[in-house]
Order: C-alpha cells, then sequence, then structure tokens
C-alpha cells in the first residue's frame, strides 16, 4: 500500500510539474501612445472605405468627435454633418472646450507639453467602441497600415466621464519594452472572473519603464497584456518598490484562475545585482561634506558645511541633511519697498527651514530625488503664524494695501505671500544646490557600464552619461541635453533661443580606489541663474 501511495505521489508532482510547463506563458509588454495618432487614423479611415460595407457606411473618421474634426481640417464639414449631426446622434454637443482645458491643465500640473496631451487621444462615443474596434481589426487584416508598429484599443479617461479614449501604441518606440519580466505576483480581488493585481518587475525592466515612461514626448505608457491594450501604468509606484497594477477581463472564475496560473509560471528568478561602485551609506554612519558655490546670485555663494544622516538604504535612500553655516545674505538687486520686504521673509523662510533639517529621499533605480523639510507640521505652523504677522503687520501699517491686479483684487501684501509660497516649493532649494546633487547617481549605475544615454532626474531631462578610471579611482560625468534642441520647431533668429541651446547642466563625480564619494562638481545652467559648485568630503 505504501508503494502505491508513494508512486501515485510521485506522478501527481511529475503531472502538476508537466502541467506548469506547458502553461503558456504571459507576455507582458509597455509601449507610448503614439504622440499624434491623427493622421494615421486619416489614413486608415480613407483605405477602409472599399472593404467596411458589410460594417457600416460610415468612415472611421465620423465615429469622431467635433474637436478631432477640426484637427483633420474637414473644411467641408457643413454644420448639419457636424454639430447638429452630432448632438441628434449622442444627445449632447462634444464638449471641446471642456476636453482641450482639462488635459491642459492636468498637462501644465504635471509639467508636461499641452499640445501633446491634446493630441494624443481620439474621442469616441462609448456606444461606438465595437464598431471602432470592428473597424479597425478589418483594416489590421487588410494590412491597411503597418501592424507590426501600431495597435489600437480603448485606454483609461481621466478626463471626461462620457467619452471613451481611443489611443494608438508605438510598437517600434526606441523606449519600447515588447517582453517585461518580473520576480513575483501579488493577487487583489476578483469579479466575475476577472483579476486584478500587481507584478514585482526585474531591477531592469523597471530602469527601461523609468525610461519609457520620461520619453522625450512624455506621452503615456500602457501595459499590454497577450497583446491586448490594458491599462496605463502607475508613475509612482514603479521607482518606490517595482511593482506595477495590472487587470485582466476573463469570461469567468474558471478562465481568470487560469490566467493567474500562467502568470505564476511566468516569474522569473531576480538575476543578482552588481553595482558599479559600493553604496555611500549605511545606517548609523554620519558623513560631512564641504560646498563652496559660485553664482550668479550674490546671495547664495560662499562656502558652507553638511552632514548626511542615513536613514533608511535600500530601493529608496532616506537621508537627513543637517546643513550648518550657511551665510544667508540679502541680495544686492533688491531696491524697491516691495523687493526688500520679499527678501527679508525669504531669508526668515530659509533659516527656519536650516532649524528643521531636511529629508532626501532619493530612488537607485531612477536618481529620482525629492527633499522635504524634515519636521513639515512644525515649520508650517511656524509658516502660517508668520503670513498672519505679516498680514497683520501691513494692515496696521497701511502698507502693500495698493492692488495691483483690477480683476483679481490682489493687493501687494496678497501678492508677497504668493510670492513666498514659491520661494518654499522650489526657490529656497537655489541655496542649496547640495540636496539634489550629493545622491543622485547611488547604486544608479552596474557593472560594467562605460557610457550610455539614459532619463536623469538630477538633469531633469535625458542626457549622457560617461564613466572612466584612473589611478585615483572612478570618475562619473553627466551632460545634459539644452533646453532647446536643434529639432525643436522654434524661432532660430532669437538670440535668446540661441542662448538656450548652449544652457546644459554637466555633473562630475570622483570616486577613490575604494569606491567612496570624495569630491562633486556641477555646472548649472538650465535655471533663472547659473551657477557653478564644488562638493568636497571631510571625513
Amino acid at each position: 500500500m505504501k508503494r502505491i501511495i508513494f508512486v501515485l505521489s510521485v506522478f501527481v508532482s511529475c503531472l502538476q510539474l508537466t502541467i506548469a510547463q506547458s502553461l503558456k506563458p504571459v507576455q507582458i509588454s509597455f509601449y507610448p501612445v503614439l504622440h499624434d495618432p491623427h493622421e494615421l487614423l486619416k489614413s486608415i479611415s480613407d483605405k477602409l472605405l472599399p472593404y467596411q460595407k458589410h460594417i457600416t457606411t460610415r468612415p472611421l473618421e465620423k465615429y469622431f468627435g467635433r474637436f478631432n474634426d477640426e484637427i483633420y481640417n474637414n473644411e467641408d464639414a457643413g454644420e448639419a454633418d457636424s454639430t447638429a449631426a452630432f448632438k441628434k446622434r449622442f444627445g449632447t454637443l462634444p464638449d471641446t472646450e471642456g476636453y482641450v482645458a482639462a488635459a491642459a491643465a492636468e498637462a501644465t500640473d504635471n509639467g508636461e507639453d499641452v499640445a501633446a496631451t491634446q493630441t494624443s487621444y481620439v474621442q469616441v462615443n462609448p456606444q461606438d467602441e465595437n464598431t471602432v474596434m470592428k473597424l479597425l481589426k478589418l483594416a489590421r487584416e487588410k494590412q491597411l497600415y503597418d501592424t507590426s508598429r501600431y495597435m489600437f484599443g480603448f485606454g483609461l479617461n481621466r478626463m471626461m466621464d462620457d467619452w471613451s479614449i481611443l489611443c494608438a501604441l508605438d510598437k517600434k518606440s526606441p523606449y519600447a519594452i515588447p517582453s517585461a519580466s518580473f520576480t513575483a505576483v501579488h493577487k487583489e480581488e476578483s469579479s466575475d472572473g476577472s483579476v486584478t493585481g500587481s507584478l514585482r518587475l526585474t531591477r531592469q525592466d523597471a530602469k527601461r519603464l523609468v525610461r519609457l515612461y520620461n520619453n522625450p514626448q512624455k506621452d503615456d505608457v500602457y501595459m499590454v497584456i497577450d497583446g491586448e491594450l490594458r491599462w496605463p501604468i502607475d508613475k509612482e509606484n514603479v521607482p518606490v518598490n517595482r511593482r506595477i497594477s495590472f487587470w485582466q477581463e476573463a469570461k469567468n472564475v474558471s478562465d481568470g484562475n487560469l490566467f493567474m496560473k500562467r502568470l505564476q509560471a511566468s516569474v522569473v528568478k531576480e538575476p543578482p545585482y552588481k553595482p558599479l561602485l559600493p553604496s555611500q551609506y549605511r545606517v548609523g554612519d554620519t558623513l560631512i561634506y564641504r560646498i563652496k558655490v559660485d553664482s550668479d546670485m550674490d546671495w547664495i555663494t560662499g562656502t558652507h558645511t553638511f552632514k548626511l544622516v542615513p536613514l533608511a538604504v535600500g530601493d529608496v535612500y532616506r537621508i537627513e541633511c543637517i546643513v550648518e553655516g550657511l551665510d544667508v545674505k540679502q541680495p544686492s538687486w533688491a531696491s524697491s519697498a516691495y523687493d526688500r520686504e520679499l527678501n527679508n521673509l525669504e531669508v526668515k523662510v530659509l533659516k527656519q527651514m536650516l532649524k528643521q533639517h531636511f529629508i532626501i529621499e532619493t530612488s537607485n533605480l531612477t536618481g529620482e530625488t525629492s527633499v522635504e523639510i524634515k519636521d513639515k507640521n512644525q515649520f508650517d505652523q511656524w509658516y502660517k503664524n508668520l503670513k498672519k504677522w505679516c498680514e497683520a503687520s501691513w494692515k496696521r501699517d497701511k502698507r502693500f494695501s495698493k492692488v495691483t491686479d483690477e480683476t483679481m483684487g490682489t493687493t501687494e501684501g496678497e501678492s508677497l505671500l504668493f510670492h513666498l509660497d514659491e520661494f518654499i516649493d522650489d526657490g529656497a532649494l537655489q541655496y542649496l544646490p547640495e540636496l539634489d546633487a550629493i545622491i543622485a547617481p547611488e547604486m544608479y549605475f552596474e557593472e560594467g557600464d562605460t557610457t550610455g544615454r539614459g532619463y536623469f532626474d538630477l538633469l531633469g531631462d535625458y542626457g549622457t552619461y560617461s564613466i572612466s578610471k584612473n589611478e585615483q579611482g572612478t570618475i562619473i560625468s553627466l551632460k545634459g541635453d539644452p533646453e532647446v534642441k536643434e529639432d525643436d520647431l522654434v524661432d532660430d533668429s532669437d538670440p535668446a533661443i540661441q542662448d538656450l541651446k548652449t544652457k546644459i547642466d554637466a555633473y562630475e563625480y570622483y570616486y577613490d580606489t575604494k569606491g567612496n564619494l570624495m569630491k562633486v562638481k556641477g555646472k548649472v545652467r538650465r535655471n533663472l541663474y547659473n551657477k557653478d559648485f564644488v562638493i568636497e568630503r571631510m571625513m
């Protein structure tokens, strides 16, 4: 009996292994949305007309909203064909202005190209989704476009509740990821067989994905599962924990379970990570550096020291920065009472920030760095009290009560506080270039890296890197792209444009033979003010 049980258990184990091996792996891809799909769709629409009568006689382009008709420059589209007919068919007019305003607002908030956001998608009434996809499927079967490059699908509508968003993905983009690997799968709640969850990407593919969603066009990025467009990626989680959310539609629970088995069978083992240099930071250490800044702004020149105290290390580093000996000067150009008052307040704010210390957080996958005040609640309360004191003082002395904006009724005092808010959000960091620069390349480069191109948060753009070695150790050089590039549509005759074509940020990191960071040189030109700085390790 024992022998029979043993044979059966071996048989079951072998059967399970065979089933697992026979499961078709799930293919996960990531592609950018085509920057401007309108000409492509117009071409497909024209070529479809001889083949589509068994589906509909209506041209493909006529399923798109009035906003896109304007893009296509359909000057022969009369009022009855566009506006009135559209309202009769859909019960409402397309919210063209609302779409443009919402797209522009979201793009501006994200620091993205407004024009790109307005033209990357096509609106389709939800009732017409099936017809549009049938037409596009027919176009694919008839090879009416480059099917090896483009794929179509309906994406997530983040701006309009009453529209479906048709997007074209560019599979041949130089940033595309046709096949991504993942090391773990987490399943969440499922409904009617459909499955949601998250994948943990390999370190290498997470870096590729970061490079993809920072593509120069700033286009959205979609996940594709087994050749079907599924979901825009969550840009926030990738640099933090390499996790990507997914959703897969299934007909029933059985199909959903089969998909999960295929997904589990597609998990790979994380290849060993071999960094170019050892980590600079260990919890419990204190590193001391000195920085000398030379800037167009005479109020931030000079020398001071700062201490770095690591609080957490890993994929994400959190380091406390304690700035010492910073001499905050009053700028010499402040001539008016308004400027002097603003500068006085900025000095007070910066000194209070220095008392609270700073927390630098960076991802070694991306070099993406953020800076925050250590005791944010305490500083916020202090700042709230400062603004109350200012308002009371100005009201008592009738200073800065002149209305500067008749439309908004804004006074000089309100304008001062607005600019002070901006100073806290960004301007204060002008004093402290070390906060962004010091740990940006930490664990970013891998063994064997020599030269290349990638996105660097420190540069705020794509740039090139080169790595060299000599008797003193290792040198890493980063060089950003100019603010205005050669192929940008600009007025080349404008001297200011020519100047922007030469403004390039550059950094050099010097490590000793043991891999310790000893010096950083920075030249910042893509900014309101030019500044050079040198950071040197003291101990």
